[in-house]
């Protein structure tokens, strides 16, 4: 009988529950009943969150649905109201968008031929110089053979 009294007991954490005298030391505290496992605790948080949730998309749902059929009156509305003059109005705006998206095409274009001219010339090594040094040298080729071709002409007359 000393034997078995001396033997530690066994603790499963819940005996303190129910004797409030309990002078054992606590067990570990991942044995301590958790509120956040409380399981009735936690279903009816969950009912409410999610009440919570559906309540706020049924409402959300229900704005996108009275906003789709406002614009889908208002281009209703519109259309009776103005006829072709919006019509027209929308292609006067696309065509204003395409002129713009022209012009970028052509200065995409532009861009690349600059690329590809400067690449050309960097491979002709022409690099470093004076971007414009061809043009020059090409201005003063087109003068010297314009003079050349003056000056033959007047010694033929």
């Amino acid at each position: 009988a000393q034997l078995l009294a001396a033997r530690p007991k066994k603790s499963f954490g819940f005996e303190s529950l129910f004797r409030s005298d309990s002078t054992e030391p606590e067990v570990n505290p991942s044995k301590k009943p958790n509120p956040n496992k409380n399981f009735l605790g936690r279903l009816i948080k969950n009912s409410v969150t999610s009440n919570i949730r559906e309540e706020v998309s049924r409402d959300i749902r229900f704005e996108e649905r009275v906003r789709a059929k406002q614009s889908v009156e208002d281009d209703r509305r519109r259309r009776e109201r103005y006829g072709d003059r919006h019509r027209e109005r929308d292609r006067e705006r696309n065509r204003e968008r395409d002129k713009y998206r022209e012009r970028d095409r052509r200065d995409k274009g532009r861009e690349k031929r600059d690329r590809d001219r400067d690449r050309d010339r960097d491979r002709d090594g022409e690099r470093g110089k004076d971007k414009d040094k061809r043009s020059h040298r090409q201005d003063d080729q087109d003068r010297r053979r314009d003079r050349d071709r003056d000056r033959d002409r007047d010694r033929d007359r």
